[in-house]
C-alpha cells in the first residue's frame, strides 16, 4: 500500500466575516488547474480555477461561491504564498513611450492586503421612511458573468433583502422582472448611495512604485485580484 502524504495546514483570516479558516497548500491537481487556466489567459477561466482551488484547499465545510470577490481574491494569493513561494517576480515595462526599459521586480506575497475594510459606507440604502434595501458584496460568481450584466442586472445580484415597513422580503423569491422595474424605479438619492457602496467596495490591491534606471522616469503600477499571480 503506497503511503499517505501528509501536508501542512495553515489559518488565514477571511477579510469580509473576520472568520478564520484552515487550509492546506497546493497539490499536483491544483498546479494542473492553474497552468491550465493561464494558458488560456481568460479572466472568468482565471476566476473559476481561483474557486476552485481555494474551494480545494479549504479544509474547512465552506462554499467559496458565497464569498466576495476580494475574498477569493486574498485567500488564492495568501494560498499561493504558501504553496508556490512567497515572492512573485514581474517583469515591470517604463511606461515613458520612448524608453519601455523592462525592469525585475520581486513582490512579498504576504504584503497583499484588501484595502478599504476601515470605510464605513452603509450597505443599507434608505428609499424611503418605510422601504430600505441590504446590499452585498459581489460574489466570484457575479465577477463570471462580467460584461453580460448592466447596472440593474449587477445591483439585483447584490441585493440580499428589501424592508418594507415590517415585511423583509427575499429578493430571491421575486421575478426578475419585478426586481428590475422595483431598482429602475429608485430615487436618484437612493441610487447615489448604491453607487457609492460598490465605488468603495473593499479590493486587494497593492501599488508598486519605482523609478526606471534608464530614463528616470517615476512609474507605478496596480497589482489586483489574482490575474497577475497566475503561471
Amino acid at each position: 500500500m503506497l503511503p499517505k502524504i501528509d501536508t501542512p495546514k495553515f489559518s488565514f483570516t477571511q477579510p469580509s466575516t473576520d472568520r478564520s479558516l484552515t487550509f492546506r497548500p497546493f497539490l499536483v491537481k491544483e498546479e494542473k488547474i492553474l497552468m491550465l487556466a493561464a494558458g488560456g489567459g481568460e479572466i472568468n477561466d482565471m476566476i473559476d480555477a481561483a474557486q476552485q482551488i481555494v474551494q480545494n484547499c479549504c479544509i474547512d465545510d465552506v462554499n467559496i461561491k458565497d464569498f466576495t470577490i476580494f475574498d477569493l481574491q486574498y485567500l488564492f494569493v495568501k494560498i499561493k504564498s504558501k504553496s508556490t513561494g512567497e515572492v512573485q517576480e514581474f517583469t515591470l515595462t517604463c511606461g515613458e513611450k520612448d524608453c519601455n526599459s523592462k525592469i525585475q521586480y520581486e513582490l512579498k506575497l504576504d504584503e497583499l492586503e484588501v484595502k478599504g475594510l476601515d470605510k464605513k459606507v452603509d450597505s443599507f440604502i434608505k428609499v424611503n421612511d418605510e422601504v430600505g434595501i441590504q446590499l452585498k458584496y459581489p460574489t466570484a460568481e457575479v465577477a463570471l458573468l462580467g460584461d453580460e450584466l448592466d447596472d440593474t442586472s449587477l445591483i439585483a445580484l447584490c441585493i440580499d433583502h428589501v424592508v418594507n415597513g415590517e415585511e423583509t422580503i427575499d429578493i430571491l423569491n421575486e421575478q426578475k422582472d419585478e426586481v428590475d422595474e422595483f431598482i429602475d424605479s429608485l430615487p436618484l438619492h437612493a441610487f447615489d448611495k448604491v453607487k457609492e457602496f460598490f465605488l468603495n467596495m473593499p479590493r486587494l490591491e497593492h501599488v508598486i512604485e519605482y523609478k526606471c534606471p534608464k530614463c528616470e522616469r517615476d512609474n507605478f503600477i496596480a497589482l489586483n485580484g489574482y490575474e497577475h499571480f497566475f503561471g
